[in-house]
């Protein structure tokens, strides 16, 4: 709201210093309850992600690889934007090298200063990179949220100030040279002819979380994310080989990774291998012992008792994690031992 103030606006443009010190103050003070509405966003946003453990901690991504990130995100989002190839679900943390991100920040920086320098001639190009900036301060990795390093589908409101540049800009090389109305006109049609055309091959890879994944993985390296994935729905397709394959192709690139051992564990279950199986659940649960999902996941327990390892146990956890769950209560009840009459003998959950 204070760029449009600046610009289209002009609200900022009085004539002595006194006055623009008490027009910037007031039009400030009329956004103080936008701005406590965000904050109020934030701090919510933030606790329910640290609530359900997809806040990653300093701890687990120190500042200086997120910093790292961040600039290459930026550069990348840019880059996606406008020449949209090879865009996936998720995209994990990939080394780049120093040449790399130096031409990433030198990208940045050069932008940065060409867009003061005309802010008073061509003030659509400082409002529009500074929305960029702004706005996609939430999705550059500062605030890591998951495993992705970056996620083309947060971009919408941050690409609408690099769009502001882009109409502007468009519209002045217009008026300068009336020649190459057609050829803006004609380069504007075949934009927007390829982005019908890459919406549509787009869309053939969102038919199934199969062909999903396995076009992210075609498109990105390392992915122990999208391998998980595809193994979870080969898991559930009644494929249980090929979902241990790929969560061992997880497992193998990110051995911290809870859910693919988890995930392994039930394949393994599924292939009758108990013993392995336990081992991967303990993996998991050592990794994350407060994974919920794994304790009410009835393979789990099912492993536990194949491999006579406290079947019952498990379920009792299941139901402690998350009382408001009805299945690991019943396949608790179902799992104690018959009296001598058939009936269930009488325990209690605690």
């Amino acid at each position: 709201m204070l760029l449009l103030d600046y610009w289209p606006l002009r609200r900022f443009e009085l004539s002595t210093l006194n006055s623009q010190l008490s027009t910037t103050w007031r039009l400030v003070a009329e956004k103080v309850p936008f701005f406590v509405l965000s904050a109020a966003s934030s701090v919510i946003a933030v606790s329910a992600q640290k609530a359900g453990e997809a806040l990653v901690p300093l701890a687990s991504l120190p500042l200086g690889p997120r910093i790292v990130n961040a600039v290459d995100s930026y550069f990348r989002y840019i880059w996606k934007l406008f020449w949209p190839t090879d865009l996936a679900v998720i995209y994990p943390f990939s080394a780049r090298t120093a040449t790399e991100l130096a031409l990433a920040a030198l990208v940045l920086v050069t932008v940065t200063i060409l867009a003061w320098r005309q802010r008073r001639r061509r003030p659509y190009l400082a409002v529009g990179w500074t929305w960029y900036l702004g706005n996609a301060r939430a999705v550059i990795g500062l605030v890591k949220v998951g495993y992705q390093a970056m996620a083309d589908r947060y971009t919408y409101l941050p690409a609408i100030g690099l769009f502001i540049i882009a109409a502007w800009g468009g519209t002045e090389l217009a008026a300068r040279w009336p020649k190459r109305r057609l050829a803006l006109a004609a380069a504007a049609a075949a934009a927007l002819t390829a982005c019908a055309l890459t919406a549509q091959a787009q869309l053939r890879y969102w038919q199934s979380s199969e062909s999903l994944f396995r076009h992210t993985l075609n498109v990105t390296g390392n992915n122990f994310v999208a391998w998980s994935g595809l193994g979870y729905f080969l898991g559930k397709q009644g494929e249980p080989r090929q979902a241990e394959a790929c969560y061992r192709a997880a497992v193998e690139i990110n051995p911290s990774f809870a859910d693919a051992w988890a995930g392994l564990g039930c394949a393994l279950t599924d292939l009758k291998r108990y013993d392995e199986a336990i081992t991967s659940y303990e993996t998991a649960l050592h990794l994350e012992p407060g994974l919920v999902k794994l304790h009410k996941q009835p393979r789990y327990g099912a492993g536990c008792q194949r491999a006579n390892r406290g079947g019952q146990s498990a379920y009792r956890v299941a139901a402690q994690l998350d009382p408001r769950s009805a299945r690991p209560t019943a396949t608790l009840a179902h799992s104690w031992p018959l009296k001598a009459d058939g009936r269930k003998q009488s325990r209690s959950l605690n």
